[in-house]
Formats: structure tokens, sequence, C-alpha cells
């Protein structure tokens, strides 16, 4: 649970996650885990997508929550320091799910980026 939303949150979601997960094949959950995993892994470690990416200069936001387990922050520091044009946020308290946890904060941020 600490992978979607943060501490403070998982006793609001436990239960839902519960029986979601009740009805899901743990063996099918367990292998579309560890592929995504694997795809977002080998994706910020290869040299080849980086350079891709390198000094392109189209207007980029950048968004990333300090507790996403999923794609670390720090991921998207480095995406940031590829795309000279870009703008990054890192949003405090939110997990992976941060369009969901804080909707009215991100909308804002595109917003204002849009503008």
């Amino acid at each position: 649970m600490k992978v979607l939303f943060p501490t403070n949150e998982i006793d609001n979601y436990k239960i839902k996650m519960a029986l979601i997960y009740q009805r899901s094949s743990p063996d099918i959950t367990s292998r579309v885990f560890n592929y995504e995993k694997q795809i977002i892994f080998s994706w910020y470690l290869s040299n080849t997508n980086q350079e891709e990416l390198k000094g392109k200069d189209f207007k980029t936001l950048i968004l990333s929550s300090d507790q996403d387990l999923v794609v670390p922050p720090e991921n998207a520091v480095i995406l940031h320091k590829l795309l000279p044009n870009s703008k990054l946020i890192i949003f405090k308290g939110a997990g992976h799910a941060l369009i969901y946890q804080i909707p009215s904060e991100v909308a804002s941020a595109i917003r204002k980026f849009l503008e």
C-alpha cells in the first residue's frame, strides 16, 4: 500500500485495496507488477532513452511526488536535467497516485503551466 499512497492515507484505502486484490489472481497481479517495475527501471537506466531526450527543446511539465515509490522523484530530476525547457514540480506528501490524492494541486499546476 505504501507504493501508491503515503502512510497517512493507508488506513483509508486498506480495505478497498484488499478487496480488489482478493478479486484478482495473485499470480497475475505479481507478474504484472514485476513487469511494470522492470520497464520503469530499465527506461531510466537506459542511456539510449536519455540520449534521445537530451537537449530536446520542447516545453514539458514534469510532476512527481516525494513519496512515490514506483517512480521515485530522483527519476523526475534526471528527466528535468535532460530537458532544458522543462518545469519540475515535486509535490510533498503524495505517493504515486498524486492525480487522485491531490487533484486540485495537480490541476492548478497544469493550469499555470499552460497559461
